[in-house]
């Protein structure tokens, strides 16, 4: 399927956005991703409460059978949304990517050590960067993208709407594993 969309002054290709939600966007049709944005909302809504049910203890423990946790999970989608959306469109990340990166970034392996002031740090930060990528999108502050393809899922992102889409895409599946581990810690 390929489609042209015109968002905000910028022309856009929605094959692999199109292809993978089998959807087709309209000229100077928002719509479609203001559902994906209010998605993302939703999303880290369910995310904040979740962490906020937990103990520091809960959130840092490795359930047998599993290989991270939730504190894990959380900072491991604050950093991926930076990358995803900041970074291959040649914009600053957040300051605390660089130092999170080794602990959080994909690959990597939870140690069970997070202090408190992280968890609070990685809470205050998935809330406030939600109503920032929002804004950002919103105010046409995304101007380029650098195409990337994920190893993990195979997906090649080409444009910042499919970015946020798959951003969102990514954090649901992480809320999964969140969940998951919640019933795990029971």
């Amino acid at each position: 399927m390929f489609r042209v969309d015109h968002v905000f002054g910028h022309t856009y290709f929605l094959t692999n956005f199109c292809k993978l939600n089998n959807l087709t966007l309209a000229s100077n049709d928002t719509k479609m991703m203001r559902h994906i944005l209010h998605t993302f909302d939703q999303n880290r809504k369910n995310i904040l409460a979740l962490l906020e049910e937990h103990t520091l203890e809960q959130v840092n423990t490795i359930p047998p059978g599993f290989n991270n946790n939730i504190i894990w999970n959380a900072g491991h989608l604050l950093l991926s949304q930076q990358f995803l959306l900041y970074h291959f469109s040649d914009l600053p990340m957040l300051d605390f990517v660089k130092e999170y990166t080794p602990k959080y970034g994909s690959g990597t392996i939870p140690d069970g050590g997070a202090a408190q002031s992280e968890l609070d740090l990685i809470m205050d930060t998935l809330d406030s960067s939600t109503k920032k990528v929002i804004d950002d999108y919103n105010s046409g502050l995304f101007k380029t993208y650098n195409a990337y393809t994920s190893e993990y899922f195979g997906i090649t992102v080409q444009n910042i709407e499919e970015a946020i889409y798959f951003n969102t895409y990514h954090e649901g599946f992480h809320f999964g594993f969140m969940s998951a581990l919640k019933t795990a810690l029971r």
